[in-house]
């Protein structure tokens, strides 16, 4: 197979979210609009009929911060609630929606998340996961961080081989 050594995605998360996709079964869809305008879940995942993840999706780099995706996550899913409250769309109902910041090990090193070697900084990540596990209990859902471990460089390969 022929390799295009030009080719760099222009957006890397666009591209990552497109990777991702092709990558899993077709439970998994992008760009779900919530609320109209460019609010939209970057990717959400069907688990059942009754379950679904919302999934915040950060690059390698980023200045968004792990607590701004967050917040992030949780207006959209304050914004579907509304939406399934009053009734303002014809949208799927789930019993469960869990929120889940996606991103490679690389956007957690930066934020103290995770060291160089990929283990837990253990200080910040206990505040982490206080103010995730309070989250949780508040909006009844749970919520998680994942790591990609996918590095820019593989991720660049892959995109050559297409």
């Amino acid at each position: 197979m022929r390799q295009n050594l030009h080719k760099v995605p222009f957006r890397p998360e666009e591209a990552l979210e497109r990777f991702i996709i092709e990558s899993n079964d077709d439970r998994f869809y992008n760009q779900i609009p919530i609320g109209g305008g460019k609010e939209s879940i970057d990717i959400g995942i069907a688990e059942s009929d009754s379950k679904f993840t919302f999934v915040e999706l950060k690059p390698w780099k980023s200045t968004a911060s792990p607590m701004y995706a967050v917040i992030e996550s949780l207006k959209n899913l304050v914004e579907y609630r509304v939406i399934i409250k009053r009734r303002i769309k014809d949208i799927e109902k789930y019993n469960e929606i869990n929120l889940t910041l996606l991103a490679p090990e690389t956007y957690y090193n930066q934020y103290g998340l995770i060291n160089h070697d990929g283990k837990m900084g253990k200080n910040k990540l206990f505040n982490v996961k206080r103010l995730l596990e309070n989250l949780s209990e508040e909006f009844q859902i749970s919520m998680s961080f994942v790591a990609l471990r996918l590095s820019y460089d593989e991720f660049i390969s892959n995109c050559r081989k297409t």
